[in-house]
């Protein structure tokens, strides 16, 4: 949770001078790359099993599990200076390797749903 509440931090902040909600920009952002990596998860899982395709039966559950854990963690309970405790002051260069690893993450989450395209056209 600690990488997903980084990028929720980075994310606000960002917004934050721009918006009245930031918190809304980084849920949203949050629960994306969250829900890509399910995805991708489950995708690797028919590549072991019988399974030919993900169907909306199987991936909506999981899809509104995600959303609700990310509402209550970071909109019903939000405290943002518990995070800006965490990394307001964090070194530049610290900050420039946490930004790489965050978007190596959102490159290769596509990468592993090559299982999930027929899903996504077919459906």
């Amino acid at each position: 949770m600690k990488f997903f509440d980084y990028i929720f931090y980075r994310v606000h902040n960002a917004y934050s001078k721009k918006d009245d909600t930031p918190w809304v920009y980084a849920s949203a952002v949050v629960s994306l790359l969250q829900l890509g990596f399910v995805v991708a998860a489950l995708s690797l899982f028919t590549l072991f099993t019988d399974i030919e395709t993900l169907d909306k039966e199987s991936v909506l559950p999981v899809i509104l599990v995600v959303l609700a854990l990310n509402w209550y963690r970071y909109e019903r309970n939000l405290d943002i200076s518990t995070f800006e405790k965490l990394w307001r002051d964090e070194p530049k260069p610290v900050r420039r390797r946490n930004g790489y690893l965050c978007l190596f993450h959102l490159k290769s989450i596509p990468v592993f749903q090559f299982k999930s395209i027929p899903f996504m056209v077919n459906n």
